[in-house]
């Protein structure tokens, strides 16, 4: 891990294994009543995708718990990026994603998700990848299964020492690649998932103002813009008209002397004076999913 002022980076490996030992948390959890694909605990994974806003529970959740991991790894963490994992309870949909990115493989590697294929378009099972040994063999811990691996059990299991080997019918999900080489983070308390690290890196201090970030589509990571000269006071931000119109210049090929960025005034009047379209929101980085943190306000805009 390093530490770069006010904020810290991991590796992608770093991070990966976050993401097991944060895993590893839920090991053992179970259905309550078993059989019935819903418990407390159970519920909770569920709600971390988008069919629980219209079935709360009662479905086969292993994708609700990838969704749910990797949710609540961003808000523990603090990841300063946004979440590319989608909120879906479906192994087909996540299937169907994984292949329009370009991040499926044949053979796995240590933090992949996989998907269990009953055919090329046909995806019944999922969980993640903690390791990978030697001789091919992989190490998972996976959500509503059971002690034969089955794709509708009872609870969180792990399989160790090749009870998950490498299997023919399998695909590898490597999200991972979809993210820097280091990844900031900015942890909103102190977390033990970096309690290896001294504990002056558990807690990094946080903006004492609101940041202002700029979000351009199609939002990649590189697409989200800090807004150094911004200022809040009154309700209303404001912002150095240079800063803005560097950032929107290369963006959407504006011309260099813009009328609507020739001086020091509020961002929503910049960018609807460019004819963009403007969502604000209140948000931390890389969770959109519903952390208010106020201290970071995020303009959206769009053509």
């Amino acid at each position: 891990m390093t530490q770069n002022r006010s904020s810290l980076t991991l590796s992608r490996s770093e991070l990966g294994s976050c993401l097991v030992h944060l895993a590893l948390r839920y090991n053992g959890v179970r259905e309550q009543p078993l059989g019935s694909n819903s418990g407390p605990l159970v519920r909770h994974f569920q709600a971390a995708t988008t069919l629980a806003r219209t079935q709360p529970t009662g479905w086969p959740w292993c994708a609700a718990f990838d969704a749910f991991i990797m949710q609540e790894l961003w808000r523990e963490l603090g990841i300063q990026l946004p979440n590319p994992w989608p909120a879906t309870a479906s192994c087909d949909e996540l299937l169907y994603w994984a292949r329009k990115q370009g991040i499926l493989f044949n053979s796995p590697e240590a933090f992949d998700f996989f998907l269990a294929m009953k055919s090329a378009g046909d995806a019944t099972h999922t969980g993640l990848v903690m390791d990978v040994q030697s001789d091919s063999d992989i190490e998972t811990i996976e959500g509503n299964t059971n002690n034969d691996g089955s794709r509708e059990g009872i609870g969180v299991f792990t399989f160790v020492g090749g009870n998950a080997k490498h299997e023919a019918n399998r695909t590898y999900v490597r999200w991972l690649n979809l993210l820097p080489e280091e990844i900031p983070i900015l942890p909103p308390s102190p977390t033990p998932l970096l309690v290896a690290e001294p504990p002056s890196l558990t807690s990094p201090s946080r903006p004492e103002t609101p940041r202002l970030i700029l979000a351009l589509p199609p939002y990649s990571p590189a697409d989200y813009h800090v807004i150094q000269t911004a200022q809040f006071a009154g309700g209303a931000w404001t912002v150095e008209g240079s800063e803005i119109q560097s950032i929107l210049g290369e963006s959407l090929n504006l011309p260099a002397h813009h009328p609507a960025l020739t001086k020091r005034d509020r961002i929503r009047a910049y960018l609807l004076a460019l004819g963009q379209k403007i969502d604000e929101k209140r948000t931390m980085l890389g969770n959109h999913l519903g952390d208010d943190d106020p201290r970071q306000y995020v303009f959206v805009a769009s053509n």
